[in-house]
């Protein structure tokens, strides 16, 4: 019982602290913001890709037998085929709403972003169940991707006619998805040992997704040498984070 509070908790955590961080982000100047978001994305893409091959991906491999070594490549493109997919239908989703009117554009976020955190509290916990450094270094990556995804969500639900408050009482509520998704994995992965490794691989393909897909592009616009560099540097930062936490801990 008490590891079970403390995966489920280690869920919560991933969940609830992008969204705090992105609402007091948006408290900040925005010149500051400017500056430091893609210092953020940086580091998230570090983080991500650390977690996926320094990570998931040597723990999945432990795990699995010798047969099914072949099948961790096919469960990594097929996770990549669906995360293009369901990024797809969800961005067309968005378009049409936003279409129609402003208010259900706000709506289809939350209800993504619901699935989204639910997703993740299985990714974290079934992590955990492997190793609980495993765990902690993959709430990490959650946390260092949720704060850039958090601030878009934001944004777009304030441009749908929410009111500050009711923006970050909703994304709150909608980020608790996590703990359902986690408990779930709890109950469903401990007995199933061999589906396991497979769940760190489709983490590892989702988180290699986010970061080479869907925020490195948002890197590549930037031109100024300088800042470019500083880029480079947060995501060593980001990927050096996830290397120490794995080798101080064994």
């Amino acid at each position: 019982m008490i590891e079970l509070m403390q995966a489920l908790f280690l869920a919560l955590l991933a969940g609830l602290t992008g969204t705090l961080m992105a609402s007091l982000f948006l408290l900040a100047p925005g010149h500051w913001r400017d500056q430091s978001l893609p210092l953020l994305i940086g580091f998230a893409v570090g983080a991500l890709l650390g977690a996926a091959f320094f990570e998931l991906i040597p723990h999945a491999l432990e795990e699995l037998e010798r047969p099914d070594l072949e099948r961790v490549g096919q469960v990594f493109f097929l996770t990549l085929i669906v995360a293009f997919l369901l990024e797809k239908f969800l961005r067309w989703r968005h378009h049409q709403k936003q279409a129609d009117m402003a208010r259900p554009a706000g709506t289809v976020v939350l209800i993504s972003d619901a699935v989204h955190k639910f997703v993740d509290g299985v990714v974290v916990v079934a992590a955990f169940l492997t190793d609980p450094v495993l765990g902690a270094a993959t709430a990490l990556a959650v946390i260092a991707h949720e704060v850039p995804h958090e601030l878009s969500a934001l944004a777009i639900l304030l441009n749908s006619g929410f009111r500050r408050f009711r923006a970050f009482l909703l994304k709150l509520l909608s980020s608790l998805a996590i703990v359902p998704g986690g408990a779930l994995a709890w109950f469903w992965l401990e007995p199933m040992t061999a589906v396991r490794p497979f769940i760190l691989v489709v983490a590892a393909a989702l988180f290699s997704y986010i970061a080479l897909v869907t925020l490195i592009p948002e890197l590549q616009r930037e031109h100024r040498p300088r800042v470019s560099a500083l880029q480079s540097l947060a995501i060593l930062a980001g990927g050096g984070v996830i290397f120490l936490l794995h080798h101080l801990a064994h």
